[in-house]
């Protein structure tokens, strides 16, 4: 529950990709972006707030939990409001619209929600502060992304940086939000700050819907849009950022049910999927952070997951896919010391599994640096578990290579070890790929075979960076990388529609409109105004003084 508590500086929010914007700045207007610039962010949304009066009423689902047991959430049965989306941001028509000025009403209704999520967090803190044994909100958010958010980023238009939109939430070809396809992002909590707000928080078939989409349609991308590795890398830095999210959402509600268990593992394979896809991306491998933080948040998911188990278990629950994540358990910790100690720990179902005796197979032959054995047990290994495996792959290709030099080589006389047969030893794709690793070594090829001097070999002094292993990409026959994180054949998705509070009548451009106006009046004005409202307030004072005299 307290896995996001120590993290980086720069989790994910580097700014790395590409955020040029080829037409910002076209179409300049008058008036500011946001025209409340000029004051301060209190004040503007206390006027904002005051504006909107008793109009702004919170959805009836916010509810504090008061049973320290885990309640249920959201029904299964519940379903998105079905609204009319708003026009203003779906409709062909706001091509007429220049960029600034769609950004500028994105703005304003930011502005607007937040008024409105100003008073929901009074109402709730109020509710917190007289029910002493409420515990934690249930979230009554409907849509992939709350809407508050939704406008927000869509003020700061596209770019693939921390809260603007990435090229997945973008109507296709256009730089324009597609509220249907924004996924809320992660943020992580400043130190003291104050409970969630129900309403961004996403209950359980929500957290369902956002992960069948997430595969479906992002994890799913199409290869040939991935044109570079700028690409690639807001392909998994939005992934790796909007699972971590729906971990979060978990955690803050202290949801523990099998869905709860089920998204938790699509997450982990996610991250165990993505080591092998993201292994030749320059700004994965060779900055080192992003590999760092990919495993960082696989190993805290694989603790969430492990204590679900062991909260559900009680229940007399049996989790099909636990010798699985047991199994990768082991496989994460091949060099370690206790890792057959901890084994023994898990269930006897489990221990008797054949996953995870695969798994303890495969340590002992790592540990006996058995290599031939080692990656004929990975060739007959599952996709994810090759995947898994595939980050130990260079350190056992260069104790092999040391291995076959130190038995063929002579001082005298340099053997010749073909390069077909070293490929197929050591489970490269090509010759050509054996023949650039041996040469990392400073052996030499000659004739297409390897020359094993002993007197040359040396390793190299920088990290040798993993490739990318066809025959492990043949091991998914057919099926999707969406199907293969998702655990089995994905089942069919609909992109939902999403509640509109302005196209609904909650919420009205025109009450910004009148703080515009507020705010377009002349200083003397608001001086005049300002003295008139403190006059006003002495003679009150004043009036309740003489009546209290009187009394």
């Amino acid at each position: 529950e307290d896995e996001d508590e120590d993290e980086d500086a720069g989790d994910g929010n580097s700014g790395d990709a590409d955020a040029d914007d080829d037409d910002e700045g076209d179409d300049n207007v008058n008036q500011p972006a946001n025209p409340l610039a000029a004051m301060s962010r209190a004040a503007a949304t206390q006027m904002v707030s005051s504006r909107l009066g008793d109009r702004l009423q919170l959805p009836s689902q916010v509810a504090m939990m008061t049973d320290p047991t885990p309640a249920p959430v959201l029904s299964s049965a519940a379903k998105p409001i079905q609204t009319q989306t708003d026009p203003h941001t779906l409709q062909r028509g706001t091509s007429r619209l220049s960029r600034d000025k769609l950004r500028a009403m994105y703005a304003d209704r930011a502005e607007l929600t937040k008024a409105r999520a100003v008073r929901e967090r009074a109402l709730q803190q109020k509710s917190h502060k007289f029910d002493h044994t409420a515990s934690y909100v249930k979230g009554t958010c409907l849509d992939m992304c709350p809407e508050a958010e939704r406008y927000n980023r869509a003020s700061l238009g596209a770019g693939g940086c921390e809260g603007q939109l990435y090229m997945f939430e973008l109507k296709p070809g256009t730089r324009e939000m597609c509220p249907e396809l924004c996924v809320k992002e992660y943020k992580k909590e400043a130190a003291g700050s104050s409970v969630a707000l129900a309403s961004e928080l996403r209950g359980t078939p929500v957290l369902k819907k956002t992960m069948l989409y997430l595969m479906h349609r992002v994890v799913n991308w199409p290869v040939a849009e991935l044109k570079s590795d700028t690409h690639w890398h807001d392909w998994h830095k939005f992934l790796w950022d909007r699972t971590r999210a729906v971990r979060k959402d978990i955690n803050i509600q202290h949801i523990c049910n099998l869905e709860a268990v089920e998204i938790t593992e699509q997450c982990i394979r996610y991250h165990i999927v993505s080591n092998h896809v993201m292994c030749q991306i320059e700004s994965f491998c060779d900055r080192g952070d992003t590999s760092h933080q990919n495993e960082e948040q696989m190993v805290k998911a694989l603790r969430s997951l492990q204590m679900h188990y062991e909260d559900l278990r009680p229940q007399n629950q049996r989790f099909p896919n636990e010798p699985e994540f047991c199994a990768y358990e082991v496989y994460r910790n091949l060099s370690e010391e206790d890792t057959l100690r901890k084994v023994q720990r898990f269930p006897q179902y489990v221990q008797d599994s054949a996953e995870v005796k695969f798994a303890v197979e495969v340590y002992q032959v790592y540990n006996s640096k058995n290599y031939v054995r080692f990656f004929r047990l990975v060739r007959t290994a599952t996709f994810c578990v090759a995947c898994m495996l595939h980050r130990r792959f260079t350190e056992v290709r260069s104790t092999a290579l040391e291995v076959i030099v130190r038995t063929y080589g002579t001082p005298r006389q340099m053997e010749l070890f073909p390069m077909s047969d070293l490929a197929q030893l050591l489970a490269f794709d090509s010759n050509e790929q054996a023949t650039t690793f041996v040469q990392r070594f400073n052996l030499s090829v000659q004739d297409n075979c390897c020359v094993l001097d002993k007197s040359s070999f040396c390793h190299p002094d920088e990290k040798i960076a993993p490739t990318r292993c066809q025959w492990i990409e043949n091991k998914l026959a057919g099926r999707t990388l969406g199907d293969a994180v998702y655990g089995g054949k994905l089942p069919p998705y609909e992109t939902p529609s999403v509640h509109d509070s302005f196209a609904t009548g909650e919420l009205d451009d025109s009450d910004y409109q009148a703080t515009r106006e507020e705010q377009r009046q002349a200083p003397q004005e608001r001086r005049l105004q300002q003295q008139e409202e403190k006059q006003r307030q002495q003679q009150d004072v004043q009036k309740d003084q003489r009546q209290q005299r009187q009394q």
